[in-house]
């Protein structure tokens, strides 16, 4: 029988997870499908019960239901316990969820296939304090990188440079970004402006890498800001493709290529945009 995978989001019809899931699951000659399932944020635990009764292997899952996913887990990764928040779910044989989280190895993949290693010395600025920024800060503690934690709620830098790396003293509020992004080897944004029109102001550097974990639309113009400014730039679409990589495994044991499917995604985007 046909298993069932997919993401569960809301809104989700923009998510490229089912084109890069697909076409593993081609590539695997798997008899499975992955479909893109739009779950409002009160209905997401029923959801995930009548899902169960499917033949299901697991999803994942997006904003704004990784932490209701965390919640809904009877089992959790390290990485998913640390970090607070699940984004890959797998379905045991009785019934129970098991919670994973593959954006903090999809993030440090997505590092070295940029050819970007930072070091302990490395002076990194993590700008935000949600979910995705956890995973980031989660992602740089595991290699001894303790960033610079700037976010607009100083409490939640504070918080979160508490629970990943032991220290409260690397936080500070966005509003010094400007001044301190001139001592910074390495700058990744997780938060998104570009709906609003807006952008994060950047000086002017001769070196320096501004890695941005949106992609497409979303940050189009916080990168191209980056760029004029003389910062090398990344997206983050190499981090969705390497993490999707993270949660194949975790469902199949099947290590997918990568290469492909990230050309075939950026010719996507690159149409659309």
């Amino acid at each position: 029988m046909t298993k069932l995978l997919g993401v569960l989001g809301d809104p989700v019809s923009h998510s490229l997870s089912p084109v890069i899931h697909s076409h593993w699951i081609r590539e695997a000659g798997l008899d499975a499908t992955y479909e893109a399932l739009r779950v409002a944020p009160d209905e997401f635990n029923l959801a995930l019960e009548t899902l169960s009764t499917r033949d299901c292997v697991g999803f994942n899952v997006t904003l704004p239901h990784k932490t209701a996913a965390f919640g809904a887990s009877a089992l959790l990764s390290d990485a998913a316990q640390a970090i607070g928040a699940v984004n890959t779910l797998t379905l045991q044989d009785n019934g129970a969820w098991h919670g994973h989280n593959t954006d903090a190895s999809g993030f440090l993949d997505a590092l070295d296939r940029q050819n970007i290693a930072p070091k302990p010395e490395t002076k990194v600025i993590v700008i935000g304090a949600g979910g995705a920024a956890r995973a980031v800060v989660y992602a740089l503690s595991s290699i001894d990188v303790l960033p610079l934690i700037l976010n607009r709620s100083e409490a939640k830098a504070r918080q979160l440079s508490i629970d990943l790396t032991g220290s409260e003293a690397a936080y500070g509020s966005i509003d010094y970004l400007y001044g301190r992004a001139a001592e910074a080897d390495l700058i990744i944004n997780t938060v998104s402006l570009g709906h609003e029109g807006k952008i994060l102001n950047l000086p002017r550097v001769e070196n320096g890498i501004f890695a941005d974990i949106s992609y497409g639309h979303a940050a189009a113009d916080q990168l191209a800001h980056a760029s004029e400014q003389g910062w090398t730039t990344h997206d983050g679409l190499q981090m969705l493709v390497s993490q999707a990589a993270h949660s194949f495994e975790t469902w199949f044991n099947i290590a997918p290529q990568t290469d492909e499917i990230l050309s075939r995604c950026r010719t996507l985007l690159e149409t659309v945009t």
